[in-house]
C-alpha cells in the first residue's frame, strides 16, 4: 500500500486590502500552478491549489490538513499568508513561503516568524 504525502498550495491574498489589484480574481496563481504540474510527475503525492483571490480565509483554513502547505504572497497579502502558516502549523504541516516579498528578505521572516 502506498502512503501518499499531501501537499497543499495557497496563494494568499489581501484581506486587508482587498480591491489592491484590478486583476483580483481575474489573474489564477500560475506559480503554484506550475509547482504543482511539476509535482504532479511523482505518484506519491496528492496535490491541492488554494486560491484566495476567489475563497474565503475561512473556507481555506478549514481545509488545512496537508503534510506541506506551501503559501505564496506578496507584500499586501503577507499578513493573510502569515495567517495560513499559522493555522497549518498548528495542524502539524511543514509549512513554506514563497513569493516576491519573501524572496527578498528570506533571513528576517525565518529570524522572526517561528510558523515558517
Amino acid at each position: 500500500m502506498t502512503t501518499f504525502m499531501k501537499l497543499q498550495l495557497i496563494y494568499a491574498s489581501s484581506s486587508r486590502y482587498p480591491n489592491s489589484s484590478d486583476l483580483s480574481g481575474w489573474c489564477p496563481p500560475l506559480g503554484l500552478l506550475s509547482i504543482a504540474t511539476k509535482l504532479l510527475e511523482a505518484n506519491d503525492i496528492n496535490i491541492e491549489v488554494y486560491d484566495s483571490q476567489i475563497q474565503s480565509k475561512e473556507d481555506i483554513s478549514d481545509r488545512l490538513e496537508g503534510d506541506i502547505v506551501g503559501i505564496g504572497c506578496g507584500v499586501l497579502s503577507y499578513e493573510d499568508a502569515l495567517y495560513f502558516a499559522r493555522k497549518s502549523k498548528a495542524n502539524g504541516a511543514k509549512v513554506i513561503l514563497g513569493g516576491p516579498y519573501v524572496s527578498s528578505i528570506p533571513q528576517i521572516i525565518l529570524n522572526n516568524q517561528k510558523d515558517i
